[in-house]
């Protein structure tokens, strides 16, 4: 995203510092409080372990007033580092400046992998897309595992999708243990996907040994957090996450029935609205180009996107947040669509390449905004499933 000049590149990164202090302090100085369960119990978790040894991290405790109690092991605790790291170094709601963070990661990853893909145009149009879309309005402004995933899931495959290089093998490795160190079980759906990818868009040995390497290295991490958890806690966490993981799954077995056959349409119609207007043009897409005339980023969001939707609707619990990756995938082919069919879209953004960072810049602070004014008023249209 940032300009070929030198002094642009600086001017521009600070215009980005300015942009985050500024997204940071508007909640912070309106009292703005986060009014999802999941994010509110994330930030008490992030807070407590800020006053505790880092040599405890490992294991949170859970707040007085939640169901849980003792050892907080419905996930791995490594997402709640950073905002905890955040609020030691002085941060007063490391959390929020936590998710703005991982947000900004992810749409520098979109842009990134769309670029590669289909061009600058086309990735600032995804960028645009996703940011507008409203899954980017809903989670500006959360403290969730998603925008974390989401953003090693991108970073992944935009390793994928580099040239040959000394560290494009390491990096979707680093990518891949980061998924699962957010989002434990469900980080690991970067494993199917990548194999989806490779056998439509690769099918080279050397992208399926760094695949093999990726198993190999979550393993060894998740071992490494076993050790850690054991000595802390002296209990296992693998057992209890997992534990905790089945009983929910066998509890929408029991609740379900046949409404399992239905699990593939839900995740349909949540992919057409959270990922609008990325997904729409994606399909229209699709419906342009024959099936030999696919595009790379096409393929990327069939292959890629496809294995999320299709493993999630294996299991009988669902949420729409379960298929996170899927939703920015869509805007790569979408951004790529909309360039193809408004040319003149392609010429504006081209022209004016350097003044778009600034307008994102703006969209990101007038929805942190519109979101501090909306939210305690109208919470309930914005917190949607």
């Amino acid at each position: 995203m940032l300009a070929a000049r030198a002094p642009s590149r600086l001017v521009l990164a600070l215009a980005w510092c300015a942009c985050v202090a500024s997204l940071y302090g508007l909640p912070t100085a309106a009292g703005y409080r986060l009014r999802d369960p999941d994010s509110i119990l994330h930030e008490s978790l992030a807070s407590s372990l800020a006053h505790r040894p880092p040599s405890e991290w490992v294991a949170p405790v859970w707040p007085p007033g939640y169901w849980g109690q003792g050892v907080y092991s419905e996930h791995p605790a490594c997402f709640l580092w950073l905002p905890a790291l955040l609020e030691r170094a002085g941060v007063s709601r490391g959390a929020l400046l936590a998710n703005f963070l991982h947000v900004l990661a992810l749409l520098y990853l979109l842009f990134r992998l769309s670029r590669r893909l289909a061009g600058d145009a086309a990735a600032w149009a995804a960028v645009a897309s996703y940011t507008l879309s409203p899954l980017g309005v809903q989670q500006l402004l959360r403290a969730n595992h998603e925008p974390a995933l989401g953003a090693a899931f991108l970073g992944a495959f935009a390793s994928l999708e580099s040239p040959s290089g000394p560290l494009r093998g390491p990096l979707f490795v680093g990518c891949a243990v980061l998924a699962c160190a957010v989002k434990g079980v469900l980080g690991l759906l970067v494993l199917p996907a990548a194999l989806a990818w490779w056998a439509v868009r690769s099918r080279r040995p050397r992208d399926l040994w760094w695949l093999a390497v990726a198993c190999g290295a979550i393993a060894g991490a998740a071992a490494l957090y076993e050790s850690w958890f054991r000595a802390v806690t002296g209990s296992p966490f693998l057992r209890a996450y997992l534990a905790s993981q089945f009983e929910g799954i066998a509890e929408a077995e029991r609740g379900l029935g046949l409404w399992h056959l239905a699990i593939p349409l839900y995740y349909a119609v949540n992919l057409f609205w959270f990922a609008l207007p990325g997904v729409q043009l994606f399909l229209l897409g699709l419906r342009r180009t024959a099936r030999k005339q696919r595009t790379a980023a096409q393929w990327l969001a069939l292959t890629a996107g496809g294995a999320c939707v299709v493993i999630a609707s294996l299991f009988t619990r669902h949420a729409a947040r379960y298929v996170f990756p899927a939703y920015p995938l869509c805007h790569v082919p979408g951004g790529e669509e909309a360039c193809e069919r408004w040319p003149r879209l392609r010429e504006w953004m081209d022209r004016r390449a350097t003044a778009l960072p600034y307008a994102l810049m703006s969209v990101l602070l007038a929805i942190t905004a519109a979101r501090v004014w909306l939210d305690p008023r109208l919470f309930r249209f914005i917190s949607l499933p």
